[in-house]
């Protein structure tokens, strides 16, 4: 059984991971595939920005730096929110690292949890995320379902973004780069990561993208 075969089969055992007015609140999905302008009326009138996931993406481009393998397909999907919204875990978790990726455009401060469902191990990535976050994180501590365990970031220590949640599932994952993950990638990777990275929406549920 794949791991996108296994979550579906579980979907209904999820939380959300974001307080239940937000996550499934009035939402808006924003195009990444085009460029962006600055928004001074966020939340305004919704609760919620989505980013897509599989999503070709133009914002990526000021940070390239290897043409031959232009990663730019978004892998996750992206939650915008106000900075310091609670974030809680969807299913009971332990700690399987957390690192502050704090160069320009990566996640800053990032939490990956592993999570055991059916004898089967998988992980859910949090990226974008407040530093206060990681200051009481121990690796291999317990997370029950439903507890707070982070809060989103600000622009100046999210790796120079707008406030979101960058939610991701991975399949398999190395203890070679603790905290970090691939969170885009190239057309040529796109079926590997595909099936090591299934759509984070069998967990979310969120209404928005209930047709896609």
């Amino acid at each position: 059984m794949s791991l996108k075969q296994l979550l579906i089969k579980h979907r209904d055992q999820f939380g959300p991971i974001l307080p239940e007015d937000q996550q499934f609140g009035r939402a808006i999905i924003i195009d990444c595939s085009q460029p962006l302008q600055p928004n001074l009326k966020r939340f305004q009138d919704y609760e919620l920005e989505i980013g897509r996931y599989a999503e070709q993406r133009v914002i990526y481009d000021d940070y390239q730096q290897d043409e031959k393998n232009y990663r730019n397909i978004h892998l996750g999907i992206d939650l915008g929110v106000p900075e310091y919204t609670s974030v809680f875990t969807p299913f009971e978790a332990t700690v399987h690292s957390f690192a502050d990726n704090n160069q320009p455009g990566d996640y800053g401060p990032t939490i990956i949890l592993q999570h055991v469902l059916d004898n089967h191990i998988f992980y859910t990535l949090y990226g974008h995320l407040s530093r206060q976050s990681l200051k009481s994180l121990r690796t291999g501590s317990v997370i029950k379902k439903g507890q707070l365990f982070a809060t989103i970031g600000s622009e100046n220590e999210n790796g120079g973004w707008p406030s979101h949640l960058h939610f991701q599932v991975i399949h398999e994952i190395t203890d070679d780069c603790p905290g970090n993950y691939p969170g885009i990638c190239s057309k040529q990777e796109l079926a590997y990561y595909l099936e090591q990275c299934p759509n984070p929406n069998i967990l979310l549920n969120l209404p928005a993208l209930k047709d896609e």
